[in-house]
């Protein structure tokens, strides 16, 4: 039961009120890897990359051939900015498993995050070699490309990637680079066209609207999750989006949409964010603070979550 009602809460992002069970059943069952990894889970969605790694490091003691652990460590430890640490779990993965793709790919991510361009690009390109079929090194170097300010040579990679196997995911990175080297008509055509034939795939649109949201894109952002909120109504992700969207836009309706989004994902760091916000700006200062320190208690270093908290704090003379 216990660990059934942890992954309940992990699932409904309360990882929190899963701690204090889990470190009770690891005292009792060290070596309990379910218990281990149900802890580290927890951890990590917590925030708490270093807790996970200690915990996934006793694990990884009492089995030294899992490549799984070596790969979740490194993951975290790139969390955290460690990229040779990240690099040396990623290393030892791809030795226990040398004919696995996802080791490769996660050491040229290393390299690239530690500035080694250089090498990641040279790496990625061996993995578009070994892995022609795959096309994952090719998506690669679209994402270092994008990363590295060359958004034309993104275009490129990604849509030789999309064109060899068009998937949700490729959809969401080409539109992304299409916007950003400025070939806006060909991004919404691009969207359009997934769309229409895809027109279940939320996650595309949703994905979508962030993208323009981060450029400030208001009008087109709430343009597109108007659509998904026809096929989709109860989206938590659309309501945050479109609230935030109409916020900007000086939208009555925007507190409306985060309430809904609330009452569906209470629990969600993004909409709670979102909601409080809004509250705030809206002059109700108190009660958006309480969902603006929920936030800032669910995601910790987020560092836009973290601003909007401040300035409540400001508004409040709590600064």
């Amino acid at each position: 039961p216990i660990i059934e009602q942890s992954l309940y809460f992990i699932a409904t992002s309360r990882p929190e009120q899963a701690l204090p069970d889990l470190l009770a059943l690891k005292q009792k069952l060290p070596n309990d890897i379910q218990t281990t990894e149900v802890l580290a889970r927890a951890y990590e969605q917590s925030g708490d990359n270093a807790k996970a790694i200690g915990v996934l490091e006793e694990a990884l003691r009492l089995d030294s051939t899992s490549t799984s652990l070596n790969f979740w460590i490194g993951n975290l430890r790139l969390g955290l900015a460690d990229a040779p640490g990240a690099m040396s779990n990623f290393k030892r993965a791809s030795e226990l498993q040398p004919s696995s793709i996802e080791p490769r790919v996660a050491i040229a991510s290393a390299l690239f995050s530690a500035g080694k361009k250089t090498e990641a690009f040279a790496y990625a390109r061996a993995i578009e070699t070994q892995f022609p079929n795959q096309l994952i090194g090719t998506s690669l170097l679209g994402d270092f490309s994008l990363a590295d300010a060359k958004p034309a040579d993104a275009v490129a990679f990604y849509q030789k990637a999309f064109d060899g196997n068009p998937n949700s995911s490729l959809a969401v990175k080409l539109h992304r680079a299409l916007q950003a080297s400025g070939k806006v008509d060909q991004a919404r055509t691009h969207l359009r066209t997934w769309w229409a034939a895809n027109p279940s795939d939320v996650d595309f649109m949703v994905k979508v609207s962030e993208t323009l949201i981060e450029q400030s894109a208001w009008k087109e952002a709430l343009s597109v999750l108007n659509e998904v909120l026809k096929v989709s109504k109860n989206s938590s992700a659309a309501l945050n989006n479109a609230a935030l969207a109409m916020h900007e836009l000086k939208e009555p309706q925007a507190l409306s949409l985060a309430q809904r989004a609330f009452a569906i994902d209470p629990h969600n760091f993004a909409v709670l964010d979102t909601y409080g916000w809004i509250l705030v700006e809206q002059g109700q200062l108190e009660q958006g603070l309480t969902y603006l320190k929920a936030a800032v208690a669910k995601a910790p270093k987020n560092l836009a979550v973290r601003a909007h908290l401040n300035k409540a704090l400001a508004k409040a003379g709590k600064a």
